[in-house]
């Protein structure tokens, strides 16, 4: 049979080790998912204040951290209608182009 070995991830100790390691991540996840990292890094402040309160009883944090960033993502107002061409409003009918 073969070797095994087994991994025991200890919880993690502080919020502020975990803000640390995961934050640049969430970052990046919401720069792809927003477009902007203006909003971005707004939105994963947001995630991590979450945390934060619900700390002590948080079974995965990053889990947790990313699950909190999708949904405040998801949650903003689109700020482009998929109807409307990227290059300018939509002529009028009468418009010969």
């Amino acid at each position: 049979m073969g070797d095994y070995e087994v991994v025991i991830t200890e919880p993690e100790t502080t919020f502020e080790a975990f803000h640390a390691r995961e934050r640049p991540g969430l970052l990046r996840l919401a720069h792809l998912l927003t477009g902007s990292p203006a909003v971005g890094e707004d939105l994963v402040q947001d995630a991590l204040i979450a945390v934060h309160r619900h700390w002590p009883e948080i079974a995965d944090p990053a889990a947790y951290a990313r699950t909190a960033l999708v949904n405040l993502v998801a949650d903003q107002p689109s700020t482009h209608d998929p109807r409307t061409p990227a290059s300018g409003p939509p002529h009028r009918s009468g418009d010969q182009r």
